[in-house]
């Protein structure tokens, strides 16, 4: 069996608040340690050590307190049925812990909430078609990059006509066939299919052109224009919209442990009592190498408690916008006391797309120290496209960048200043400062 395995957490653009989502098991590494325990691709997981995992937050939190070669029990929902596997983590090239599986967020369809989609069900041909050609002709018209999206509709076409996709037998090998292929052609770390719903907003199967429709904090000039989709706030079962942990290290170092950031303003309080509870330290680390993205909102307002007066962070510009649409902090802060104080931050591999969005607005504007490992290489936003009742799409239609130099983070990630394994970024900040 192979030492090092990679866990890979694809989650969107944005994450959606608890209700109505599952995290789904979309490709299981062969001889990893999910594969040796028994799990499937289409597996729902549903606890990890008796913790129920109730959404993305969750899921994060439950593996970050393990380490390699520990076991644990993990209750998946097959189908019908409820099965317990016994799972030994196997070691990152970084030193965490992995499962050795691809795993992505499913909405629940029709039925009741929390209601999940049958992964193992038959695919025929004829569906296979259908999405196939939904999915190019999205591509085609909707697609961040005109020319590529072009070039990706034709390849999809191509991959249907020679039926790449005919040995899936089920839902679940379909999608995980498609998903492969996407990447392969694209190298776009959000475009991917997945299960349930489209989440929220108006169904959009193909974008009319010269439309664009943009998440919220992306509209340009801030005409609110087609929102079609209002993200959660809460992200996580215990609805501090990603706030895990405030507090005071040795050295009199504040430490926030985000987990995601929330995409309206909703998470104000929660925002303001946690920077005010660290207001009295001399440097401030933000840890976000278990956050994998949320909603523009906090990035603009967090950014906010760092600088003295309102700093333009990046460019947004999506598919049918004649001009970016700039994104500056957010006022209203419940303390100025961050404004001349250091601050690091803590990235790893699963730092994605908002989080990493935040970590390159701080760091082009020169105003962080970023320790730790690159970062995911989530640079793209976008929308969901409805593929039936059970099946969806993330379709990138737009960028954030350096509006100084026109370049963003897609695929190649953002590199840190301070190169360590994430597991000891936290304890190198502590020492440098030490030691400062």
């Amino acid at each position: 069996m192979k030492k090092t395995l990679v866990l890979l957490l694809m989650l969107c653009c944005s994450l959606v608040a608890a209700q109505d989502v599952s995290i789904v098991a979309s490709k299981v590494i062969p001889d990893s340690p999910a594969a040796q325990a028994g799990m499937l691709a289409g597996d729902r997981i549903v606890e990890i050590d008796g913790k129920p995992i109730l959404s993305p937050d969750d899921l994060q939190n439950i593996l970050g307190g393990f380490s390699p070669g520990d076991t644990t029990s993990v209750v998946v929902q097959r189908g019908d049925e409820m099965k317990t596997l016994s799972l030994t983590f196997g070691e990152r090239g970084d030193g965490q812990a992995s499962m050795g599986v691809m795993l992505q967020m499913a909405v629940g369809v029709p039925g009741g909430a929390g209601s999940a989609v049958d992964t193992q069900q038959p695919i025929d041909s004829a569906r296979k078609a259908e999405v196939l050609a939904t999915v190019a002709s999205s591509l085609r018209d909707g697609y961040v990059f005109e020319d590529k999206g072009n070039k990706l509709a034709q390849q999809v076409d191509l991959a249907a006509e020679q039926d790449r996709f005919a040995e899936a037998a089920t839902l679940a090998e379909f999608v995980a066939g498609v998903n492969e292929y996407l990447y392969e052609i694209s190298n776009d770390k959000h475009l991917r299919v997945g299960y349930g719903q489209q989440r929220g907003g108006p169904k959009r199967v193909v974008k009319k052109p010269g439309e664009t429709d943009l998440p919220p904090g992306h509209e340009p000039h801030g005409d609110p224009g087609k929102t079609i989709v209002r993200r959660g706030p809460g992200g996580g079962s215990d609805g501090n919209y990603g706030f895990r942990e405030a507090k005071v290290l040795d050295g009199n170092i504040g430490y926030l442990d985000l987990g995601m950031f929330a995409g309206d303003e909703s998470a104000k309080a929660t925002a303001d009592e946690a920077m005010l509870k660290l207001a009295g330290t001399d440097a401030l680390i933000i840890d976000l190498g278990r956050n994998g993205g949320g909603g523009p909102w906090m990035v603009r307002y967090l950014s906010g408690f760092l600088f003295p007066e309102k700093t333009h962070l990046t460019d947004t510009m999506a598919r049918g916008m004649d001009a970016p649409a700039e994104r500056w902090t957010l006022g209203g802060q419940s303390t100025d006391a961050f404004h001349d104080k250091p601050v690091y931050i803590l990235i790893s591999g699963r730092t994605f797309s908002a989080a990493e969005s935040f970590t390159f607005g701080l760091k082009i504007n020169d105003r962080v120290t970023l320790v730790g490992e690159r970062t995911g290489g989530g640079g793209h936003f976008g929308e969901d496209v409805a593929l039936g009742d059970d099946l969806r799409m993330f379709l990138p239609v737009g960028r954030t960048y350096d509006p100084a130099t026109g370049k963003g983070w897609e695929a190649e990630g953002i590199a840190p200043d301070i190169e360590v394994p994430y597991t000891k970024a936290l304890e190198r900040v502590v020492e440098e400062w030490g030691h400062s």
